[in-house]
């Protein structure tokens, strides 16, 4: 703002208040107002630097992130420790030639017969297990669980008439 010599610059003042002299802006509310634009005008300079920095961060992390997706490999193992120890006995990778194949093998069969021969006698329960989506769809092959599939409604409604339960 720019003052000529001899300018007086008037403040606004309530028109209501009569018995107040007028009041002029000084030099010192013009300088400070001048030094808060000023401050304001740098602050917001920097938050403009500070948001182009962190948006070139995020571009240069998406991009380092891409480039190393290429190189994610999944490598699944089987670990045994004893149970009295917290050291680790035997390390296998999975695959068809594996030596705990077979017992891997036995265990799921397990875990499928009692799955699939365990009653118990609650509803959403046996459902979670036995319906599409559960471990015993998952365990079955599809033509094995299609036919169990169609016996499912009457087991249930025996299970509900007799309040029967079975564990194996």
């Amino acid at each position: 703002m720019v003052n000529l010599p001899n300018q007086k610059i008037l403040r606004i003042q309530n028109k209501n208040v009569k018995s107040e002299q007028p009041a002029f802006i000084t030099e010192d509310v013009v300088e400070v107002r001048r030094a808060k634009l000023i401050y304001y005008k740098w602050i917001s300079r920097l938050m403009a630097v500070l948001a182009t920095l962190s948006l070139l961060y995020g571009v240069c992390a998406t991009l380092a992130i891409l480039k190393l997706i290429p190189n994610i490999m999944f490598d699944p193992q089987i670990f045994v420790e004893l149970s009295d120890s917290s050291s680790l006995v035997k390390r296998e990778y999975i695959n068809r030639r594996m030596e705990s194949r077979e017992k891997i093998m036995v265990n799921f069969i397990k875990q499928y017969v009692e799955l699939r021969n365990t009653y118990i006698k609650d509803d959403a329960e046996m459902k979670k297990r036995w319906l599409w989506g559960g471990l015993v769809s998952y365990l079955s092959t599809y033509e094995v669980y299609k036919k169990f599939e169609k016996q499912f409604p009457k087991v249930i409604e025996e299970l509900r008439e007799n309040q029967a339960s079975r564990s194996v």
